[in-house]
């Protein structure tokens, strides 16, 4: 597993103080067995390699603004750019809440199984989380301008 911290910008010099982490993600290489795709994404292999995005946190005074999209769009480039070293068409995303599954939905990714009746309606929270899978190339062409250079 790999992780990437955003820490405040300053004019500090490294290792002067501490800075304050603002938001970091993780990423670990994965398995999707190939029950829980479509036939098309399997392409007949019992299990397809993929890269996972194991943890995304943010700082909660910044959720909300441009710094979340800006990081998630961060972790889905590395991703892609990851993929070109160790081959995976598949990109992989466990989601806790609806509100979270439809902010990846919007990226392209799909459920791998139906979830529309998976919420507790006492917390909010799915009962089990919801695994997103997407194909690497559609997130690579979904990418804004510039994001893989």
């Amino acid at each position: 597993m790999t992780v990437f911290v955003l820490t405040e910008d300053t004019d500090e010099a490294p290792g002067d103080s501490l800075l304050p982490v603002l938001g970091y993600f993780a990423l670990a290489l994965t398995v999707i067995k190939s029950e829980h795709l479509s036939k098309k994404a399997a392409k007949g292999q019992d299990e397809v390699p993929a890269f996972l995005l194991a943890r995304l946190a943010l700082s909660a005074d910044l959720r909300g603004g441009v710094e979340g999209k800006n990081l998630l769009t961060a972790a889905l480039a590395r991703m892609v750019t990851a993929s070109e070293t160790i081959p995976s068409r598949l990109l992989v995303i466990d989601a806790e809440r609806p509100k979270v599954a439809r902010l990846y939905e919007a990226w392209g990714f799909a459920a791998t199984r139906d979830i529309d009746d998976d919420v507790d309606p006492e917390t909010g929270l799915y009962r089990t989380n919801v695994r997103l899978v997407a194909k690497t190339s559609s997130i690579r062409a979904a990418l804004p301008e510039g994001f893989l250079d």
